[in-house]
């Protein structure tokens, strides 16, 4: 099992049991050949964050949260993003910010617990 699925499952016990009664939604993509045809047809949109909390805080509609592994980095050396794909994922989030949304990358179960907990604290 791959660490960021790890982190998606534990996540999910935590706000399960930390906040019952909040609505999340974990966007996991079928792997085989025919659901990735499918998934791509009924979700154009690229780079669409791992985490969507829909609870609002604020002034802000909800959390979109792209969950990396612990360590991973999101630029080389000279500032530019690691790949096109976290790219994608940079330009959703800014996209999402944009529209009154918390949005941010994630980077270990540790810091995505944060996010999570200082989101849901604000009222």
């Amino acid at each position: 099992m791959k660490e960021e699925t790890r982190i998606y499952l534990s996540l999910s016990q935590y706000l399960q049991l930390q906040y019952p009664d909040i609505v999340f939604h974990f966007d996991i993509k079928l792997q085989s050949l025919g659901a990735g045809i499918i998934n791509k047809r009924m979700n154009p949109i690229n780079g669409f964050s791992d985490l969507v909390i829909f609870e609002s805080r604020g002034n802000l509609h909800g959390l979109f949260l792209e969950i990396k592994k612990d360590g991973e980095k999101l630029f080389k050396i000279n500032g530019e993003y690691k790949t096109p794909h976290i790219k994608e994922q940079a330009d959703f989030l800014e996209k999402m910010n944009r529209k009154g949304y918390y949005a941010k990358f994630g980077i270990g179960w540790d810091d995505c617990k944060k996010i999570i907990d200082d989101y849901l604290a604000h009222k």
